[in-house]
């Protein structure tokens, strides 16, 4: 049976407008979006987020408007991710005191730390936190992997929820999955492209780029996989396989923007250092797109 959290998690872009600020009327209308399709969960301030170039008091204001404008209609995950644990822990009472359902928490990026010094960085943070707290890997980003030891390790500290897993690495995913023992904690997937062949083995979910441009569609090829039709979660999963690959062809989030922009629903606007896809990359994009009549 299909346990609240399991589900299709919206890691979410955050619209900006002209002058760079963030734009909450674009903002309303995608937790919207979200919300009638069926999802899950919304993961604000991730990767996805552009929460590298948001200052706290914005992070702060993005997750407390959410938490008000979704009034309970799905989940909501905040972000509260720092390299330095000490900004990490007061990001954690912060967040946590907000409203939010769950705490999505890089690993320490750039330090480099050891597998005990990750494991130490989230003891010390969930110690804090009033909400349970998702560990996010994602080692093409932070330039250091939590190895599948440390991350069943972290089955001991009561408020760790899981992990989101985007190391790309299968065999890593499957060995958590096969040794997890606590059944509360979850195997979330960051990588959209491994959603069916690690469901088929145990996964809880995704946390999805994808499902910002078809979230009823992620949403029902996950429910279908928790579900155990397999037959048609595949079909899905193959319709959508090369959008979610494109999603990918610049960092994310530009081409997920630049296609959202082009569905009517924000404008392309990032935060440097990002820019948007060359125009070689943007003609590609449509070509996937408009074949599977997003615009």
């Amino acid at each position: 049976m299909k346990t609240h959290l399991q589900g299709c998690y919206t890691a979410i872009v955050t619209p900006f407008l002209k002058d760079g600020s963030i734009d909450y009327q674009s903002f309303a209308g995608l937790l919207d979006f979200q919300i009638n399709a069926g999802i899950t969960g919304i993961v604000i301030c991730g990767s996805t987020g552009e929460a590298a170039t948001l200052f706290d008091d914005e992070q702060t204001e993005l997750i407390r408007f959410t938490v008000a404008h979704v009034n309970k209609r799905c989940l909501v995950v905040g972000g509260a991710s720092s390299n330095n644990t000490r900004h990490a822990i007061k990001r954690a009472e912060i967040v946590s005191a907000l409203g939010v359902d769950l705490i999505l928490s890089t690993s320490p990026y750039y330090n480099k730390p050891s597998q005990t010094g990750i494991y130490e960085h989230y003891k010390a943070q969930s110690d804090a936190s009033g909400v349970p707290i998702i560990a996010y890997n994602v080692p093409g980003r932070t330039g250091s992997n939590i190895l599948p030891d440390t991350t069943l390790k972290l089955q001991e500290l009561p408020k760790m929820a899981g992990v989101k897993e985007a190391s790309a690495n299968v065999v890593q995913v499957l060995t958590i999955l096969k040794n997890r023992y606590r059944p509360d904690f979850y195997v979330w997937l960051g990588e959209d492209s491994h959603t069916i062949p690690m469901m088929s083995c145990g996964a809880d979910g995704i946390i999805s780029v994808v499902s910002n441009e078809i979230p009823a569609e992620m949403s029902k090829l996950v429910d279908l996989a928790l579900n155990q039709d397999f037959k048609g979660a595949s079909a899905l999963f193959l319709k959508y396989l090369d959008l979610m690959e494109a999603n990918f062809w610049d960092s994310n989030p530009i081409p997920v923007k630049y296609m959202l922009s082009k569905m009517g629903k924000i404008n392309e606007i990032y935060r440097l250092p990002l820019v948007p896809a060359n125009d070689a990359v943007k003609t590609r994009l449509d070509s996937v797109a408009k074949g599977l009549g997003l615009y």
